[in-house]
């Protein structure tokens, strides 16, 4: 039967002993992955997106208020109208051969907590 995690909206499909229910409770969670992949995760980038961020935020912030931490974000003015212009291809190339310049800020956070906003 599935169980309700801390997080009031995810599911997890625990383990049975029932073999049959085990296995397809597996499946439902590898599902269920490659659709929260599919939510969060910018395909261009391989970073979170812009819901995955507030996610987190809202997670981080619910889990310990006392807690401290810091969000950074980079916002690069009016970029979608080189996406309109040229083609989100061009822009995304265009952010891709800028990698370099934004790097050593990029580099100060877990490569799993970096989030592109669209």
């Amino acid at each position: 039967m599935p169980s309700v995690n801390r997080r009031e909206n995810d599911v997890a499909f625990d383990e049975y002993t029932d073999f049959e229910m085990t296995e397809l409770s597996k499946t439902f969670n590898q599902y269920r992955k490659q659709v929260e992949q599919l939510a969060y995760c910018d395909p261009v980038f391989s970073v979170g997106n812009r819901p995955k961020y507030f996610r987190d935020a809202q997670m981080l912030i619910s889990y310990d208020k006392r807690r401290r931490f810091d969000l950074f974000c980079i916002d690069i003015c009016s970029f979608s109208q080189y996406n309109e212009l040229f083609s989100a291809d061009i822009g995304d190339a265009i952010l891709r051969g800028n990698r370099p310049l934004i790097a050593p800020v990029r580099n100060l956070f877990i490569p799993d907590q970096r989030r592109r906003f669209s």
